[in-house]
């Protein structure tokens, strides 16, 4: 058993600027360490996130495709069209977490890092995968600073790339929980997926005005 607190926002903003200046250097250096760990002996644990998300349009485009309306399909078929021309995909593969948010961080009675927890998802894979949930805008995370500075101390990487990485993951994820209500026989994901389209489609009208 591991012992600790998990990191949440309210714990990092309370925090003296030192103690959250080391915090962040002690989640670089184990980003750094692990990344770098040679893993020619699990290569077969290699997964691909653009195949997968090729084979998944597949599906998509198998099964309920026909029947989304023109703004679904519209959204569906732009971020079809970033996903073909980005070359994030491109970048180095290392052994990543691949879950790597705040909820898996343990903080020790010092408030630095003493341990990660749930390597579930983990694999070989995009190196700014680790990345995702650290430069994300939600209650749960601490913020896209957060991630930056991160991604600074952890040098040796490219922080655009790094956040256009997360930008496309957050742009998929509507059609992603559709995916997962068509396999796993969930209508109520396919919902769910097809109304953030239009909350999303809506916003970026507004924006627009």
């Amino acid at each position: 058993e591991i012992k600790g607190t998990f990191l949440t926002p309210e714990i990092y903003f309370a925090l003296s600027k030192e103690k959250q200046e080391l915090l962040k250097q002690d989640i670089a250096m184990f980003l750094r360490q692990m990344h770098d760990l040679d893993y020619s002996e699990i290569s077969s644990y290699t997964i691909d996130n653009k195949q997968n998300v090729l084979e998944e349009y597949q599906l998509l485009k198998e099964t309920i495709y026909d029947s989304l309306t023109d703004i679904e399909k519209q959204y569906v078929e732009e971020f079809m069209q970033r996903l073909n021309s980005t070359t994030i995909f491109d970048g180095k593969k290392c052994l990543c977490h691949n879950d790597f948010s705040c909820n898996h961080l343990l903080l020790d009675d010092e408030n630095r890092l003493c341990g990660v927890i749930d390597f579930g998802d983990s694999g070989i894979i995009d190196e700014y995968c680790d990345f995702i949930y650290l430069l994300e805008d939600s209650e749960e995370e601490i913020g896209v600073s957060f991630g930056e500075d991160i991604l600074r101390l952890y040098g040796n990487i490219d922080i655009s790339k790094a956040k256009e990485y997360q930008d496309v993951v957050e742009q998929y994820y509507p059609i992603e929980t559709i995916v997962y209500g068509i396999k796993n026989n969930r209508p109520d994901f396919i919902e769910k997926g097809r109304k953030e389209i239009y909350i999303r489609t809506r916003k970026d009208e507004k924006l627009r005005k």
